[in-house]
């Protein structure tokens, strides 16, 4: 009842009345290609939101939907004006159909952001420019092994990216080849792309396949069985005396002579030899032309050990080896099964090639349920509402099983897989300082917890784990491999201090998780902040305006071995002023370096680093510390 009678007396006190917002943003939205204004664009403000990315580093976020709270449109020269802006960092983007969602001081596609900070010395921000980059296309033809027109192929364009450390392809668009054999993919930003035909079979007792398309023409799935075939999947073929069917995306990606291989554009099966398609702003690259494959098939077939350990369907892939190395391509198997009851699986209509079989059940989170009752036709009725953010990581097993595997020239039988379970990583949190911890609330993930593959991939279905209110996290079982700790942010003034595995840092170096759990993790909070601060000036002249500063390790070599985690990555906008700031740093001994704003270096390539390295200034900052440098621009030949 206290802090009930504390809340009304606040709501009846009187408040002074708070000064209106008087802050002003003016500028032109212009097409980053052309120059010229874009007529009508939508520019909208929002606050400055970090979003947890897939390495653990925080980075700012850029989402169509949060910055629809205040918008203006812009006139038919793409000028606009903000008026009442309240004090504070905001940022400005442009979601403008037909043009990628970009943001204030982004000088090129997916670059960073810059907030702009409205305050009583700066109240108005005029001639502000942002860049806006059109959406490009791809279009082409798929042809089959005689020249003619293959219909109802799906087509993917594979952006290339650069994720820590290596090249990657990320999925960017997808499409269907018509009936004369043609596909456009459109809405992709500028650069550079691998255009895939894959060739995907399924395997399925044919049981198991009248249930699937029996719930696929009700419109709902059929059972726990992993797939999610719909009506998509067409085409069933049940091979001669065999209780198995093989479904597929098209007829005609399965002959009755073999099958079609996945193809990359023009005619290569993996895409180390793929030619890349180069799209800029705006532009629509034609005749990207890609012609089908058929090869000889066989069968892989073997039995998985320790099936009875895990009740319910599992399903197997088989993966090219391609697919399966760090940065390849997601969801390109080349063949998936279901295995029987008994451990039995097989694959039909494997091409020739180098293979992993891959398991991997992941249990599903456990889910914090609220019960509600009420009375309805005289009978009392009880529903479960799942309560927001209360998600939490399962406690069951997660199984998994991998095996390299070439077929060659015959059927592959007796393929003998193992069934094992993860390991789970558990510890404690720590506030060191001189404030008062925070305690822990529902509905809060300020004390999240989870694994990030260090070599960047993405772990699908995968729960963080939330500490309890010993503040002790134990974190659901994870498959062998090498992670990094990623920790969601405690709330002021406490940062995140360090993470260690066995007494070793585990938050910017990678750790190897086999088949034991580990039980001494401990993520450290402290009060006692660590920034940088400074000026981007020229030699011999004044500040030096439109400069990115970049922070990053000085053991450069072990950072690049380590896959360059984000985390020992930073970069600054410099202002007008050639004043720049890092706040939250960890403590340690970096290289600092400044670089044109428009520089088309991707800091994301060792190649950029090891460069930035021989010309940056040596810099080490202690915990606690705040430290003010001076940086001189530099140049990358």
């Amino acid at each position: 009842m206290i802090w009930l009678l504390l809340l009304l007396a606040a709501l009846q006190a009187p408040s002074a009345p708070s000064a209106p917002p008087t802050g002003l943003l003016a500028g032109q939205v212009v097409d980053a290609e052309t120059g010229r204004g874009v007529p009508g664009a939508i520019v909208r403000l929002g606050p400055p939101l970090s979003l947890m990315g897939a390495n653990g580093t925080a980075t700012l976020r850029l989402d169509a939907t949060t910055y629809g709270m205040r918008w203006v449109q812009a006139d038919a020269q793409g000028r606009f004006v903000v008026r009442q802006v309240p004090n504070g960092s905001h940022v400005l983007a442009v979601t403008t159909s037909g043009y990628l969602l970009t943001a204030y001081d982004q000088q090129r596609p997916g670059g960073p952001p810059r907030p702009i900070v409205v305050d009583a010395a700066h109240a108005q921000h005029t001639g502000l420019v942002l860049k806006a980059w059109k959406y490009g296309a791809i279009t082409g033809t798929v042809l089959d092994e005689a020249g003619e027109p293959a219909v109802g192929i799906d087509v993917r364009a594979l952006r290339y990216e650069l994720r820590s450390g290596r090249v990657s392809l990320v999925s960017a668009g997808t499409a269907e080849t018509d009936d004369r054999g043609v596909y456009r993919i459109s809405q992709l930003p500028p650069g550079d792309y691998a255009i895939a035909v894959p060739s995907i079979t399924v395997t399925l007792p044919q049981s198991v396949a009248a249930a699937s398309a029996e719930a696929a023409a009700a419109g709902r799935r059929a059972g726990n069985d992993g797939f999610a075939l719909g009506a998509a999947v067409t085409s069933p073929v049940r091979p001669a005396g065999s209780d198995l069917v093989v479904l597929a995306r098209s007829r005609r990606a399965l002959a009755p002579t073999g099958a079609y291989q996945t193809m990359f554009f023009p005619a290569a099966a993996s895409p180390a030899d793929a030619t890349r398609v180069t799209i800029r702003s705006g532009e629509e690259r034609s005749g990207i032309d890609v012609r089908l494959n058929l090869v000889r098939t066989h069968s892989v077939s073997g039995v998985i050990n320790g099936r009875e350990q895990v009740p319910g369907n599992l399903v197997v892939s088989l993966l090219p080896a391609y697919a399966a190395a760090p940065g390849g391509p997601f969801a390109f198997e080349t063949a998936t099964t279901m295995a029987a009851s008994d451990g039995r699986f097989e694959f039909l209509g494997v091409p020739e090639g180098d293979y992993e079989i891959r398991l991997l059940r992941v249990p599903p989170p456990v889910e914090s349920m609220t019960p509600t009752s009420f009375q309805s036709g005289g009978q009392a009725t009880t529903i479960f509402s799942v309560r927001p953010g209360e998600t939490r990581a399962p406690s069951d097993p997660t199984w998994w099983a991998t095996l390299p595997l070439p077929v060659s020239d015959r059927d592959v039988t007796d393929v003998s897989l193992q069934l094992r379970a993860g390991a789970r990583v558990s510890g404690r949190i720590e506030f060191r300082g001189s404030a008062q911890p925070p305690k822990p609330q529902p509905n809060r993930p300020y004390y999240d917890v989870e694994l990030f593959a260090a070599d960047g991939r993405t772990l699908p279905d995968f729960t963080a784990a939330r500490a309890d209110a010993s503040m002790r996290f134990t974190t659901m079982q994870y498959p062998p491999g090498r992670y990094v700790v990623g920790v969601q942010q405690a709330p002021a003034p406490w940062v995140l201090r360090s993470v260690t595995v066995n007494g070793r840092d585990a938050l910017t170096a990678p750790f190897d998780l086999g088949a034991t759990d580990i039980a001494d993790v401990v993520v450290t909070f402290t009060d006692r902040a660590t920034s940088l601060e400074g000026t981007v000036r020229a030699t011999g002249a004044g500040a030096s305006p439109s400069a990115i500063v970049v922070l990053f390790p000085a053991d450069v070599q072990a950072w690049i071995a380590n896959g360059m985690i984000q985390r020992a990555l930073r970069t600054s906008a410099a202002e007008a002023d050639g004043s720049f700031s890092m706040s939250n740093l960890l403590p340690g001994e970096y290289l600092i370096a400044a670089l044109p704003a428009d520089a088309p270096e991707d800091l994301q390539d060792p190649r950029t680093i090891v460069q930035l390295s021989r010309l940056a200034t040596a810099v080490s900052v202690a915990e606690g510390e705040r430290k003010s440098v001076r940086v001189t621009p530099v140049t990358i030949r």
